[in-house]
């Protein structure tokens, strides 16, 4: 949703070029995605390399199952879990 309202006003804006004005909030959000993930991952006890997975068409099925899994309640080797 953010790229369609960057590229809307950068197309408004700026014409053509204003497309590029899209990327910019993907560049923005990348990082904390990752980090986000990442965390995720540790919280199910699994390391955050599990991410690459994600590049292959095969790999993304896991990946979801992983991130949607619930967490461990006990101490695993990433720390402990976060309290709700």
């Amino acid at each position: 949703m953010l790229n369609w309202g960057a590229s809307i006003v950068g197309v408004a804006m700026l014409g053509e070029i204003g497309v590029l004005y899209s990327y910019l909030p993907t560049l923005a959000l990348l990082i904390p995605s990752l980090s986000v993930m990442v965390r995720r991952l540790h919280d199910t006890g699994r390391s955050g390399w599990n991410y690459w997975w994600c590049l292959t068409i095969i790999g993304v099925i896991p990946v979801i199952v992983w991130l949607a899994s619930e967490g461990e309640q006990r101490e695993n080797t990433y720390g402990h879990p976060v309290a709700k």
